[in-house]
């Protein structure tokens, strides 16, 4: 799994753009790997950057206003 990651990090871009899913494993085009997709959900997380604090609260509240948005569209269509 090193090897693989290491070249999924110096080949930088959305790990998904590197993956094909086959059946329920997930084929790596540049290592010829072949992976689970618990391993690649792993991977995924792992590669990811997370957000800084000012950005979670960001995505917070966008999530926030769309729940009230979706809300008073559904309350909208049953008057």
């Amino acid at each position: 799994m090193n090897e693989l990651e290491t070249a999924l990090r110096a080949a930088g871009g959305a790990i998904e753009q590197h993956f094909v899913k086959v059946g329920v494993n997930y084929y790596c085009h540049l290592t010829g790997d072949t992976i689970t997709a618990a391993a690649f959900c792993s991977l995924r997380q792992r590669l990811t950057p997370s957000l800084s604090a000012e950005e979670q609260q960001r995505q917070r509240l966008r999530n926030k206003a769309r729940a009230v948005a979706d809300a008073a569209d559904v309350r909208a269509g049953a008057r």
